[in-house]
């Protein structure tokens, strides 16, 4: 059996900090950088739960067509 455990984040931009649910409630798009295992993955589900969604890879946009991609926003 394997056990998640998830610790929600504080999020930095320029000086102020905001919890993940203040990223979501404010914030139409989000960019995530950081370096490789630092947690963006995780992150990103966590905020895809916020929102009661899914998370698609980004690959998955490189086979849509250009009309698909604007249809769905």
């Amino acid at each position: 059996m394997r056990l998640t455990y998830y610790l929600p984040r504080s999020l930095q931009a320029e000086d102020k900090i905001y919890s993940e649910a203040e990223i979501v409630s404010s914030s139409n798009f989000i960019v995530v950088l950081a370096e490789p295992g630092a947690g963006k993955t995780a992150l990103l589900n966590s905020l895809a739960g916020l929102l009661s969604t899914h998370t698609t890879t980004a690959n998955a946009f490189s086979h849509m067509s250009y009309d698909h991609f604007w249809c769905m926003t």
